[in-house]
């Protein structure tokens, strides 16, 4: 075999290791704590991109004081430095028991999303948060924020008053009650191999980006100790056997 050949098999093999390495750093690292996954094939529709390395799960309450505080004191930060730059993707699973009017609160969100503003709506009953059974989550005041938002009045009336999503809502609920989720805001945040590390309560914001930024360190891994070993042996290789020999590569 040539110089040339052998220095192109070498760069090959060391290239191969690289990657077997990555993927198994990739797939064997640890994470904070249990494994599992969330289901929310029920939840809110993603907020962020599809492919996004990471998942944040929050369950949560449209009626409770600590869901609003978290929404008002660390969503934004989250969303524009993780949800918006595409490392990670963000779903809301209701988990209604502060009261009755948490139930069509959580409806009546999935109704504005059949027309394709769940989102603004969700962000709306934060915004707009008043006391636990004072009437600012009763179907009456669900309907104003709909027409405030410029829904089709007729048609979202029509989904929050046939109970269309009450079924989904409960089905939302158990998820949280199987996952063991105790109280709101609980949230999850999940690694591409589904190890979960959970948060519970209004946490300060630098608790979740902390937790979000290990984790994303290692869902997106740098070369580990074994591969850099075989990128050096490489490299002293192919010196060795330039040295050696009086040949000039082509390019």
């Amino acid at each position: 075999m040539s110089v040339k050949g052998a220095l192109i098999s070498i760069l090959i093999l060391s290239i191969s290791v690289l990657l077997a390495t990555a993927h198994a750093y990739a797939d064997g690292g640890t994470n904070p704590s249990s494994s599992g996954s969330i289901d929310t094939s029920t939840s809110s529709p993603p907020e962020g991109l599809p492919g996004a390395p990471l998942t944040m799960v929050e369950f949560g309450d449209y009626q409770c004081p600590h869901c609003d505080g978290w929404f008002k004191n660390s969503y934004t930060a989250i969303k524009s430095d993780y949800i918006d730059t595409g490392k990670l993707k963000f779903y809301f699973v209701d988990i209604p028991y502060e009261g009755p009017d948490s139930l069509p609160a959580s409806e009546a969100t999935y109704c504005a999303g059949d027309q394709g503003k769940y989102w603004q709506y969700h962000d709306m009953l934060y915004e707009n948060q008043g006391p636990i059974q004072s009437g600012w989550a009763a179907p009456a005041s669900l309907k104003q924020f709909a027409s405030r938002l410029g829904l089709n009045q007729t048609s979202f009336n029509s989904c929050l008053d046939s109970g269309k999503y009450s079924g989904r809502v409960s089905h939302n609920k158990q998820i949280a009650l199987d996952d063991g989720v105790q109280g709101t805001p609980t949230f999850f945040i999940v690694g591409p191999n589904g190890t979960a590390a959970r948060i519970v309560g209004d946490q300060p914001t630098g608790v979740f980006t902390g937790a979000i930024d290990s984790m994303y360190a290692q869902a997106v891994p740098e070369f580990g100790p074994v591969a850099a070993a075989v990128l050096a042996v490489a490299l002293i290789s192919i010196t060795a056997a330039t040295a050696r020999s009086s040949l000039r590569l082509s390019p």
